[in-house]
Order: structure tokens, then C-alpha cells, then sequence
């Protein structure tokens, strides 16, 4: 199944795309979504993040090649590696076409496209082989990150918690094979990130279990899963004027201009 939350009469609303029509869900979109009135088509609708965090949570770390710099450094021991889960703001959440907005304190920063998942329902102390049951679906995510920033803070909230730092969609997807998928960012058309999500250390059920260990997790929080590696280091950095497309094999592509602040 396909979940978009999309901008309405009523404001936001979760539907179901069936053949490139958007269809109002009904009944709750965590517990058993099916279509009812139709909306409109897709391309019609003003498409919102498809979440509604408590909480951003992500992983620092969990790519092999990104931890090695493509090999130019040895890859942690991995029996007792444990990626670094940091905090987003909820309110930097953005839509899949939204401006990235570049405020006047930053100096550096760059993307992070990355394959997120969205909780169903609550989730604490999880078991690895039960994570399935609490992941509503998949969808594309930017954790935008202010390098300048992160530079002089111990912590990671900052530099990732601008306001339009969390772009993510188009789409949530509900039943996805994870393991093996081509996850792509362009900077102006310029291929800037090309990776599988094979390269992960920690996979998908592993990284919700391990963050229900430490914090309960709640319908609608939204998990980044790790950056992949880079292209170049010139082609990570974004500024004011460009544009972002990134694309995630079996979920879509989202586009996000960058502008300056007023």
C-alpha cells in the first residue's frame, strides 16, 4: 500500500494512492487504512511530510563505506559498535517539495539523504523479530546538517533542528524489502550520493529495537537510518540557489530548492 498525508480543505490528511489517484483513508491510518472518498490525483495535491513525529530519531554512523571513507580507514569492530542516536526537533519536519531554508548562522552545511520508516504504534523494548509490527512504512528523508554548528556543540540537536531541516516523502510505503535498495541525491542535477542501503551496519529492525531499548517510540515519530557515503566532499555541501532531488528505489523522488533566510 501506498500513504500519502497530503494538504486539504480541512488541513492535513492521510490518504491511499491506487493507481496515481489519491483516495481519503478511513478509520485510523495506524491501525487498518483503506481507501474511501476519492481526493484527487496525485500530482494535484499539495503532499505533506507522510508523518506526524513526537520525535525525530536518528543514527550517526551506520554505513560502511561512510564510516571507512570508502575504504581509506579500517571499519570499527563490529561485534559491540553502536551507531550514535541523536534527536531532530519535530518542527523541522518539511514536505517532499518544501524550501530548505538556509539560515544566516550557517557557513557549511550538507545533505544526508537517507531511508527513513515510520512507527505504527507504540513501541518499548522491542525485540529484533518483532519490529515489523510496529513500522507503518517507508519513506525518503534529508536530515540536513549544519556542519559549522556541529563543529562546536557536543551534541548533534542543533545542527540538525533548523526549521525545513527534516524534508521527507513523497510517499510511505507499506510493504518494502528494505535490505537491498539504491538510495541517490543530485545537487543541480550532479550526482552526489550513490550507495545501496545493503551497506548499512545496523538494519532496519535492529535500529528500532536498539532506540525502544533507550525511548519509547510513538505512532507517527519518524527514524532516519543513516547517511551513505558521499561522491565528493565538494559535492555534499549545498548553498542558497541549489537544488536537491533525491531518490530511494521502490519509494520515489522528492525535489527541495534551497533558499537563504529573510
Amino acid at each position: 500500500m501506498i500513504l500519502v498525508r497530503y494538504l486539504g480543505p480541512g488541513g492535513a490528511a492521510w490518504g491511499v494512492v491506487d493507481a496515481g489517484v489519491v483516495y481519503r483513508v478511513e478509520g485510523s491510518v495506524y491501525e487498518d487504512p483503506h481507501p474511501g472518498t476519492r481526493i484527487a490525483p496525485l500530482g494535484d495535491l499539495k503532499l505533506l511530510a507522510p508523518a506526524e513525529p513526537t520525535k525525530i530519531v536518528g543514527y550517526a554512523g551506520n554505513y560502511k563505506r561512510l564510516m571507512t571513507r570508502g575504504g581509506a580507514r579500517p571499519l570499527p569492530d563490529l561485534t559491540d559498535f553502536e551507531p550514535m542516536l541523536f534527536l531532530k526537533s519535530p518542527t523541522c519536519l518539511a514536505g517532499p517539495d518544501d524550501a530548505v531554508i538556509y539560515p544566516r548562522v550557517c557557513t557549511r552545511v550538507w545533505h544526508e539523504p537517507e531511508l527513513c520508516f515510520v512507527v505504527k504504534r507504540t513501541a518499548r523494548r522491542v525485540p529484533v523479530t518483532a519490529a515489523a509490527d510496529y513500522i507503518l512504512g517507508y519513506t525518503i528523508g534529508n536530515d540536513v546538517t549544519c556542519d559549522n554548528v556541529q563543529g562546536r556543540d557536543n551534541h548533534l540537536a542543533r545542527s540538525k533542528s533548523f526549521d525545513t531541516w527534516s524534508p521527507a516523502g513523497p510517499v510511505l510505503v507499506t510493504d518494502l524489502d528494505t535490505r537491498d535498495l539504491a538510495i541517490r541525491l543530485w545537487v543541480n542535477g550532479q550526482l552526489a550520493v550513490d550507495e545501496r542501503t545493503s551497506d548499512m551496519i545496523w538494519d532496519v529492525p535492529r535500529i528500532l529495537s536498539e532506540i525502544s531499548q533507550v525511548m519509547t517510540l510513538l505512532p507517527g515519530d519518524l527514524v532516519y537510518t543513516g547517511v551513505p557515503m558521499f561522491v565528493s566532499q565538494e559535492l555534499r555541501i549545498i548553498k542558497p540557489g541549489d537544488v536537491m532531488e533525491m531518490e530511494i528505489e521502490g519509494i520515489g523522488r522528492m525535489k527541495n530548492p534551497v533558499v537563504a533566510e529573510d
